[in-house]
C-alpha cells in the first residue's frame, strides 16, 4: 500500500482536528510500517490531545524508540510527563530535545514551565528570559515569567510582567484571576493581590477581581477598600448570591447593619439552598 499517501490523508485530517479519522489511518500506517517513527510519534500527539496521557507516552515511547534523535518527540514525551506531573522525567525530556536542537524556543518554555512547577523559580526565570530575548511579544511567556516573580515575591516586576501579558493578549485576564483565586486559596494575600490589581488595572469593571480582591482586602484589615470592591462587584453582578452575601459581610464589618440585613435577604433569595431553613 501507498502509506505516503495515507499519511498525508491522516495528517490533513489531524489539522482539521478531525482526531478519530487520523487516528484510524495512523493506525493503518503503523500496522503496515511497524518499524516506521512518523505514525507512531503521531497517534502519541492525538491521545494527548484526547487526555489520554498514559497511552500516549507509551506511543511517544514506542516512536523514540525507532528515532531516538527526534528533538520533536523528546519534547513532546516532555509535555506528557508534564501533564502527568512528573516534572523532573519532563525536564529530562526537554534537556534531550534541546540537546539536538539547542534553539528551539517551544522547548525553552515547555523546560522554564516545568521547573516553575518544580519551584525551580529562578531557573525558570532565567530561561523565561532566555525565551524573551528573541520572542517579545508572546503573552503567555510574558505571563508565565510573572508567575515566576511572584514566587519570588518580587511584585512590582510581577505587576509590569502581567500588564504586558494582558496587553498582548487579554484574555489571559481569566487565568491572571483564577491564579489570584488560588494564592487565596493558600492564605498568600500579597501574591493574591499582585495577581487582582493587575486584572484591576487593565479592566476596573472586572467582576471576580472586585469580588475576589474585596474579600482580601477585609483580611487585610481594609474595610472601607473592602466594601468599595465589593459593592463594585455587587453591582455588576446582582443576581449573584456569594457577592450579595459578601456585600453584607461588608457593610457589617463597618457597622452598618440595617444594610448588611438587606443584602443578606438578597443573598437568601438568590441561592436559598445554601442556608438552612
Amino acid at each position: 500500500m501507498d502509506t505516503s499517501q495515507t499519511l498525508r490523508q491522516a495528517d490533513a485530517h489531524h489539522r482539521g482536528g478531525r482526531l478519530l479519522e487520523a487516528e484510524r489511518l495512523y493506525k493503518i500506517v503503523a500496522a503496515a510500517e511497524p518499524d516506521g517513527f512518523a505514525a507512531w510519534h503521531r497517534l502519541s500527539i492525538i491521545k494527548y490531545q484526547q487526555g489520554h496521557l498514559f497511552e500516549a507516552l507509551h506511543l511517544v515511547g514506542e516512536a523514540l524508540a525507532r528515532d531516538a534523535g527526534s528533538a520533536a518527540a523528546h519534547s513532546n514525551q516532555g509535555l506528557i510527563l508534564h501533564a502527568l506531573e512528573r516534572y523532573e522525567e519532563a525536564l529530562a525530556s526537554y534537556k534531550r530535545a534541546l540537546l539536538i536542537v539547542p534553539g528551539d524556543l517551544d522547548v525553552h518554555v515547555n523546560r522554564a514551565n516545568a521547573l516553575l512547577a518544580l519551584g525551580r523559580c529562578q531557573e525558570a526565570l532565567e530561561s523565561y528570559d532566555r525565551v524573551l530575548q528573541d520572542q517579545q511579544d508572546d503573552g503567555d511567556v510574558h505571563f508565565n515569567r510573572a508567575n515566576a516573580l511572584v514566587h519570588l515575591r518580587r511584585f512590582d516586576e510581577a505587576r509590569a510582567g502581567y500588564s504586558r501579558a494582558l496587553l498582548l493578549k487579554p484574555d489571559l485576564a481569566t487565568d491572571l484571576c483564577r491564579r489570584g483565586a488560588g494564592f487565596h486559596r493558600q492564605g498568600r494575600l500579597a501574591e493574591a493581590m499582585t495577581c487582582f490589581e493587575e486584572v484591576l488595572s487593565t479592566n476596573p469593571r472586572d467582576i471576580n477581581a472586585n469580588h475576589l480582591s474585596g474579600v482580601v482586602k477585609a483580611q487585610q484589615g481594609d474595610l472601607q477598600g473592602s466594601l468599595n470592591r465589593i459593592a463594585t462587584a455587587a453591582a455588576l453582578a446582582p443576581n449573584v448570591g456569594i457577592i450579595q452575601m459578601n456585600h453584607g459581610n461588608a457593610l457589617q464589618a463597618l457597622g452598618r447593619i440595617t444594610e448588611a440585613l438587606d443584602k443578606f435577604d438578597t443573598a437568601i433569595a438568590l441561592m436559598p439552598d445554601s442556608f438552612d431553613a
